[in-house]
């Protein structure tokens, strides 16, 4: 530790004065050779000469440490005892080697150190100026050192005033966590809690977690970030999204319960045509009970009905489906064909809504093609989307086999779906409240959904 320390001091001492550092090396290398002149032992002190080379190595350059280490071995030869004695040649030689050698090394030393020092300044750096909070724990939980950021988030002005405090006083369930951790083992982790701010409110956290060796125990690095504000905008996007499709759910019942009770009135009608029918009065009850129910079918589509404005672009939404879609396309063995036109407009289309939709597209495509594992051609999944005629349109299409009765695609309850039939029923009624149309067709022999989305006017990507 000593050692370490009085080489610090040096090479800051070089840092700081580089010309009169090179000048003690001079000196002493004066000095020395002085000394071999004037004493003559029986042992040359010509070897001495390597300290004023690994000294003045720390401030100068290779090439010029080259000449020193030659200088430095021609005054050992010169000034030593065994001058002018046969073999001074090989003896020059093997000693500028090993002065050289002496010069670069300490000279890597100080680049090497050099460089650390850089990166650990630039880390440093990285760390201060990060939105995200940092921790480094010791073995007991306590905070060794914490950024600007990681003090803000726990509600303390300095990252000063952090340091030293139990990570159960703000993240207890990592402090659990870490109590029933095997300290022998390497942790590398992320977890979801709860985080506690100095005033004890509490908020969402997102940690990720990793041990490393520190100078005497191991220790814990933790980053930290508040996800409370993306967790209230996930949820609430969320709700919006099961209010509205339940709507459309309960709008797609009352439709289907009006027209039961259209087709119920017309049996009805028929009844009351036999002679003495109509004035029977479980006919008349009857009407009055299919009246009623029209009237609560009615109710129920004005009530379901629903108009949505929003704005998405559609390269964000796509890339995002690629994401979610890659683990299932891996598994099938489907290529996914992407062709974005260029410099699309903004479109009038919820971001959520619009993914939700192409989800829904995506599963019954895979759904179909994984029914058809005996054909043996390449399964293949097109998303194309382009601008015509003042509508944006996304043609989703696929090379498994087209639709048998496409006049019930979009109904819902329709006889001979895989589920209630609603997905396409809803996903058509979302598209649909946004002022576009999802609409079913044949494209190439290929079955094709074709997404109708109204641009924004005026929207400066648009071409």
């Amino acid at each position: 530790m000593y050692s370490t320390a009085l080489v610090e001091r040096i090479l800051l001492f070089a840092d700081r004065s580089r010309k009169s550092f090179l000048l003690t090396g001079l000196v002493l290398c004066a000095v020395i050779v002085l000394a071999d002149w004037k004493i003559r032992p029986t042992a040359s002190l010509g070897l001495l000469l390597i300290f004023p080379v690994m000294l003045s190595a720390i401030v100068l350059p290779r090439m010029q440490i080259a000449v020193f280490a030659a200088v430095c071995s021609v005054l050992r030869e010169v000034f030593g005892p065994i001058r002018g004695q046969p073999g001074y040649e090989p003896r020059l030689l093997l000693v500028w080697l090993a002065f050289l050698g002496a010069g670069l090394f300490v000279s890597e030393m100080k680049r090497n150190r050099a460089l650390t020092l850089g990166h650990m300044k630039l880390l440093r750096a990285v760390v201060d100026t990060s939105p995200l909070g940092v921790l480094v724990l010791d073995a007991k939980g306590r905070v060794e050192l914490a950024n600007d950021s990681a003090a803000r988030l726990f509600g303390y002005e300095t990252p000063e005033q952090l340091q030293g405090e139990r990570i159960k006083e703000c993240l207890p369930t990592l402090a659990a966590a870490l109590d029933r951790y095997e300290s022998g083992l390497p942790l590398r982790a992320s977890l979801a809690c709860s985080g506690l701010r100095l005033d004890g409110d509490s908020f969402h956290a997102n940690v990720w977690v990793s041990t490393f060796d520190g100078p005497v125990e191991r220790q814990l690095a933790a980053v930290v970030w508040d996800e409370s504000e993306s967790l209230r905008t996930r949820e609430v996007a969320g709700w919006e999204a099961l209010v509205n499709t339940s709507r459309m759910v309960i709008g797609g019942y009352m439709h289907e319960l009006r027209n039961l009770s259209w087709e119920a009135a017309l049996v009805q009608k028929r009844l009351e045509s036999y002679p003495g029918t109509a004035a029977q009065p479980d006919i008349q009850a009857m009407g009055s009970v299919l009246q009623g129910i029209r009237n609560i079918a009615t109710t129920g589509m004005a009530a379901a009905r629903v108009e949505l404005s929003a704005t998405t672009s559609l390269a964000p939404v796509i890339d995002e489906l690629r994401i979610l879609a890659g683990p299932t396309l891996s598994e099938m063995g489907i290529r996914l064909e992407v062709t974005i036109a260029p410099e699309l407009p903004l479109v009038r289309v919820d971001h959520h809504t619009l993914l939700q939709v192409l989800l829904n597209l995506f599963r019954n495509a895979c759904r179909e093609m994984e029914e058809e594992e005996e054909n043996e051609k390449e399964k293949t999944i097109r998303l194309e989307a382009a601008g015509e005629d003042g509508i944006v349109r996304l043609c989703f299409s696929d090379n498994g086999p087209p639709v048998p009765d496409a006049a019930q695609l979009f109904r819902p309850f329709a006889s001979g779906s895989g589920s209630a039939g609603l997905g396409l029923f809803v996903s058509q009624a979302l598209v649909r409240a946004y002022g576009g149309e999802l609409l079913y067709a044949i494209r190439g022999g290929w079955p094709c959904f074709i997404l109708e989305l109204i641009p924004v006017p005026g929207d400066p990507s648009g071409s």
